[in-house]
């Protein structure tokens, strides 16, 4: 009973120098946020269209360009 208490209080309630003085359950969270923002931007880099630079062509769309031969038309 006493060790639990004690892991609970060195993983929940006491922070570390070495991790920035976080908790190491809040300094998990962040890693872990962390790596999946890095892991959505690698996919996204990965399928978005590239140009011949490497430049993602999704960056270079203008916005607010409409071309009417290329909407559709109801009715």
């Amino acid at each position: 009973m006493e060790l639990a208490a004690w892991k609970n209080d060195y993983n929940h309630h006491r922070p570390h120098s070495g991790l920035g003085w976080l908790t190491p359950s809040a300094f998990a969270k962040s890693a872990m946020s962390k790596q999946a923002m890095a892991l959505d931007a690698a996919i996204l880099h990965v399928y978005a269209p590239h140009s011949y630079e490497g430049e993602a062509i999704a960056s270079q769309a203008q916005q607010g360009i409409n071309n009417s031969r290329s909407e559709l038309k109801a009715g």
